[in-house]
C-alpha cells in the first residue's frame, strides 16, 4: 500500500527556487491519505524510500479535540524540509515523499513528487 503523492503547500509549480525560499519547504499531505490520527509522519528525500538520502523528523498527525475529547487527524497537514537539506540538489531534480509510521513502527511511503531545485 502506498499513500497518494504530496504537493507543495501554496504552489502549483514543481520548481523550487532556493533564493525565494524563506525557511523551510512545506510539503502538503493530502487529506485523502489513509493515515490514522495516532500515526506519525515525516518528509523524506531521495529515490530509495527505504534508505532515504534525508529523513525528516516524525511528527504526529493527530490533534486533540476538546469538544469530542478524542484525537482527530489534522486536516491540511504539512511536513517541512529545511532549505539546507535541499541545497545539495541545486540544478537537479529531487524525489520527495512522506512516510507514515504506525504504533508497531510499520512504515508506509507515499507516491513520489519530483521537484526541480534551482539556486
Amino acid at each position: 500500500m502506498t499513500h497518494p503523492a504530496p504537493s507543495l503547500k501554496g504552489s502549483a509549480t514543481q520548481v523550487v527556487a532556493l533564493s525565494d525560499l524563506e525557511g523551510s519547504l512545506h510539503i502538503s499531505i493530502p487529506d485523502s491519505a489513509d493515515i490514522r490520527p495516532e500515526h506519525d509522519v515525516r518528509a523524506i528525500l531521495g529515490e530509495n524510500d527505504e534508505k532515504p538520502d534525508w529523513p525528516g523528523a516524525y511528527v504526529q498527525i493527530g490533534r486533540w479535540n476538546d469538544e469530542t475529547e478524542e484525537v482527530e487527524r489534522a486536516q491540511d497537514f504539512s511536513v517541512e524540509v529545511p532549505k539546507e537539506a535541499l541545497e545539495e540538489y541545486v540544478n537537479m531534480t529531487v524525489t520527495v515523499r512522506y512516510q507514515s509510521r504506525n504504533e508497531s513502527s510499520d512504515v508506509t511511503s507515499s507516491e513520489p513528487l519530483r521537484l526541480r531545485i534551482e539556486p
